[in-house]
């Protein structure tokens, strides 16, 4: 269960025009744990490569070499979203625990849509690059709970070798909807959640 416990900052977006928060806090598991997510800054970049670094070795060490390899995402991309303000950082204890970057607006990667489709032909966010310190629980449950809390219809995508993330993602209400195909070619299950 799910329960607002911090406060709200109200921020302008310039993708669509709307206030958006820039913190949230939530208890997980009736107040046993307290997570807070906010908008990076440049003074947290060490921090989110060091979570994307564990985040790459808890994929190998799973069974899942070829989603982010040894090398993605690059820092260009992780300074390109903290730029972009699409970045944005789970804190425990005073502590980055997890990250991920928000996108709104169109995902060229999502243009096409095999065996399946999308729920909806609506605008959306994106979840992109989440990771966490393999140590904390409920990073993910966070991370998606903000999400719904930003705009009605989301879309995310993993590769099929990560078990752990597709359970998140289905935990968290979203739908499978088909596979699409990243910059690369190699191909991801997509998956989309639209409230109701």
């Amino acid at each position: 269960m799910l329960k607002f416990i911090y406060f709200w900052e109200y921020i302008y977006y310039k993708q669509n025009h709307s206030q958006r928060s820039n913190f949230y806090g939530i208890n997980l598991d009736g107040g046993a744990m307290e997570l807070t997510i906010r908008k990076s800054t440049f003074d947290d970049l060490e921090d989110i490569k060091k979570i994307i670094s564990i985040s790459r070795e808890l994929m190998i060490a799973r069974g899942n070499p070829n989603q982010w390899g040894k090398t993605r995402p690059s820092l260009e991309v992780l300074i390109n979203d903290i730029e972009k303000e699409n970045s944005y950082v789970c804190i425990k204890d005073g502590q980055v625990v997890g990250c991920f970057a928000l996108v709104y607006g169109e995902d060229p990667t999502y243009q096409e849509i095999y065996q399946g489709q999308w729920s909806a032909d609506l605008p959306y966010w994106t979840i992109h690059r989440l990771g966490s310190d393999g140590l904390t629980c409920g990073v993910g449950q966070a991370c998606f709970a903000f999400a719904k809390e930003q705009g009605p219809y989301l879309r995310v995508d993993t590769h099929q070798e990560n078990t752990a993330m597709i359970k998140a993602i289905k935990r968290a209400g979203f739908k499978n909807c088909g596979i699409i195909f990243v910059e690369d070619g190699s191909p991801r299950i997509a998956f989309d959640f639209l409230k109701k």
